[in-house]
C-alpha cells in the first residue's frame, strides 16, 4: 500500500502549531463566563469542530437549548478576542524535518483545519513556507458540515487531486480522526494532548505516534 501513497493530509492545530493549550484555555474562559460547565477534557474531544459548531454543542449539551446564530457568532468573536492574550503560537516540535522528508520524496501536502480565524494560512505560512499554498488548505469556511462529517478532508482530496487510497492523514484529535476515517482514509494519530492513545484508537487511528520523530520514522516505513 506505501508505495501508493501521493499525499499526506495533515491537521492544523495540536498536529503542526503548538496551539491547543491556548484554544484550550480560551474554550475554558468562554464558557465559565456565560456558566456553561466545560472542561479541560472537552476541549480536546471537541477539537476539530468549527468554533460554530463547538459553541452551539456545548450550549445545548448544557441547557438544552440551541443558542442563536447571533448569540453563537458573537461567542466566537469573543472567542478569538481571547486568543489574541497568548503569545505567538510556534510549531510543533519537529514537525518541520516531517513536512521536509515529504517534500524531498514528492509526496503532495494538504491542510485540513476547523478554523475559522483569521490569518490561517500566514500562520502555516510562517513555518512551512516551502510547503503550504492556500489551495491545499481547507478551514472551516470552506464546508458546510465540519469535522467530524467527512466532508473537510473529501474536500481536501479534491483540492489535492488524489484518492483516499493515496493518501495518509495525520489528525491528533479524536473528531478529526472520525473525519478522515468516515473519507475512507488511513489515519495516523500523534497524541500531542492530554488524552490517552485509546481514545485516538477508539475513535479509528491505525497506529497512535508520541511524538513528531516517532512520526517520521512510521511515515518512512510506509512509504519506502
Amino acid at each position: 500500500m506505501s508505495n501508493k501513497i501521493k499525499a499526506v493530509l495533515f491537521d492544523m492545530d495540536g498536529v503542526l502549531l503548538d496551539s491547543m493549550p491556548y484554544h484550550e484555555k480560551a474554550w475554558c474562559q468562554l464558557f465559565r463566563d456565560e456558566g456553561v460547565p466545560f472542561s479541560r477534557e472537552e476541549a480536546y474531544l471537541n477539537e476539530g469542530r468549527t468554533g460554530y459548531n463547538t459553541i452551539e454543542t456545548i450550549i445545548v449539551k448544557a441547557t438544552g437549548n440551541k443558542p442563536s446564530r447571533l448569540k453563537v457568532e458573537q461567542l466566537y468573536e469573543r472567542k478569538k478576542e481571547l486568543m489574541k492574550q497568548f503569545p505567538p503560537v510556534r510549531e510543533i516540535e519537529g514537525m518541520p524535518k516531517v513536512i521536509e522528508y515529504l517534500n524531498e520524496i514528492g509526496i503532495k501536502i494538504g491542510v485540513v483545519t476547523g478554523s475559522s480565524q483569521d490569518g490561517v494560512i500566514n500562520k502555516l505560512k510562517h513555518f512551512y513556507n516551502k510547503i503550504v499554498i492556500k489551495e491545499s488548505v481547507i478551514t472551516g469556511l470552506d464546508v458546510k458540515n465540519g469535522k467530524p462529517h467527512p466532508e473537510p478532508y473529501l474536500k481536501a482530496l479534491s483540492r489535492v487531486g488524489v484518492s483516499a487510497e493515496e493518501t495518509i492523514v495525520i489528525e491528533n484529535a479524536p473528531l478529526g480522526i472520525e473525519s478522515s476515517v468516515a473519507a475512507n482514509i488511513e489515519t495516523i494519530a500523534i497524541n500531542t494532548g492530554p488524552l490517552d492513545n485509546s481514545i485516538l484508537y477508539q475513535f479509528g487511528a491505525q497506529d497512535v505516534c508520541q511524538s513528531s520523530e516517532e512520526l517520521l520514522q512510521v511515515l518512512k516505513a510506509r512509504l519506502s
